[in-house]
């Protein structure tokens, strides 16, 4: 199993319980906005990526994994922390992911990364497909990227990368006016050693990403037609 591989998520009944729980667009965006009292510039931040963290977590502690799961990395933006917990669950890796905001010890957000986006190099315009309706999207750091930048709004955030970097959290920036995109998404950019954009094209959003059925609009899981 490789890196960049990842599940099959064949329980569409979980999943579907997951995102209608998880990614209402009533929940909370986790927003650069819950800025206030923290000692960084509000509008700036230098993300903490841990690509060994040695701090436990209780993220996806309700899955039926098949052995004890790993942290595989933590990353902090000063307004939520998020931490990506990897393992397996009926012999495929599944990717949780869980957002925590500061003092927290329950995780705001909790679910698999097939709700929410994809291991892949992705660009922008999945990024909005996504983020638009669900407040947040993962997608996979390409390959020689040593810098992510996201400007949402009028914050942004820098994300120092390595090699160990796998995924990267991208959360809105504040509530929009329209009902069928109820949140404002920013714009990542992904810079090589040499400050070359390496950032991808997004490809077209398949009907079914990794064995499961997606809404084409906004890329989420939709319940399989029998």
């Amino acid at each position: 199993m490789t890196h960049r591989s990842f599940t099959r998520l064949a329980a569409a009944g979980l999943l579907a319980a997951a995102l209608t729980a998880c990614s209402s667009p009533a929940d909370r965006a986790l927003a650069p906005a819950t800025t206030d009292g923290y000692d960084t510039d509000p509008t700036g931040f230098i993300a903490a990526v841990e690509t060994s963290p040695t701090i436990e977590s209780s993220c996806g502690a309700d899955v039926d994994w098949d052995d004890p799961p790993v942290i595989d990395q933590v990353v902090a933006v000063g307004y939520v922390q998020t931490v990506w917990m990897v393992g397996e669950r009926g012999g495929n890796e599944l990717v949780w992911v869980c957002d925590y905001l500061p003092e927290e010890e329950a995780p705001v957000t909790a679910e698999p990364m097939a709700n929410t986006g994809t291991d892949q190099p992705v660009g922008n315009d999945y990024v909005q497909r996504v983020g638009n309706v669900l407040g947040r999207a993962d997608i996979g750091v390409p390959d020689g990227a040593v810098t992510a930048e996201y400007a949402v709004g009028d914050y942004v955030v820098t994300y120092p990368l390595d090699d160990d970097v796998r995924f990267l959290r991208l959360h809105a920036a504040e509530d929009s006016t329209t009902e069928d995109q109820p949140f404002v998404m920013g714009t990542v950019t992904f810079l090589d050693a040499d400050g070359t954009d390496v950032t991808p094209e997004s490809p077209e959003i398949p009907d079914i990403i990794h064995g499961v059925p997606r809404d084409r609009d906004n890329g989420a899981e939709v319940q399989a037609e029998d």
